[in-house]
């Protein structure tokens, strides 16, 4: 386990080009943060990105509302195909909110070498980097359906 320090890991991720701050509806007790600006052309898309310290975890997890134009099915049916493939998870959560397609990923860093804190932080704030390139590339266009329902995104 690591000392996880806040104001470092912020600091280090803001570097590597991606805005980050401290999430306000969090307990400042817990390691919780949100990526306002992850992706623009997605305006309702969530990021978040938490620190477990009693599991030692980093995780970061999209979240945003599916169109009424897109049928359970078929955004089941992209989960499915992307699985395989990104190196995140896709889902659809059903709740009394509404329907949203959620993605995540995370990192064990009891399975991770690293030489102190701060050599441990550089990872933690490359994962987050890494997390939104994978999203780029696998996850956009399904994210562009979803939101909009135009089935146009998934063929180009």
């Amino acid at each position: 386990m690591f000392a996880f320090d806040k104001e470092s890991f912020i600091s280090k991720v803001k570097k590597q080009g991606i805005d980050i701050m401290i999430n306000p509806a969090v307990s400042s007790k817990e390691y919780a943060f949100i990526l306002p600006h992850f992706y623009e052309e997605l305006s309702g898309i969530k990021a978040v990105c938490f620190y477990i310290e009693s599991e030692n975890i980093l995780a970061v997890h999209t979240i945003m509302p599916i169109s009424e134009k897109v049928l359970n099915e078929t955004a089941n049916l992209i989960c499915e195909t992307m699985n395989p493939i990104a190196k995140f998870g896709t889902m659809v959560q059903i709740d009394e909110q509404g329907r949203f397609l959620v993605s995540g990923m995370q990192v064990d860093f009891t399975k991770i070498d690293y030489s102190d804190d701060d050599d441990a932080l550089e990872y933690a704030a490359s994962f987050v980097v890494f997390f939104k390139q994978e999203f780029e590339r696998y996850g956009y266009k399904a994210y562009m359906y979803a939101s909009t329902g135009n089935i146009n995104y998934l063929s180009n």
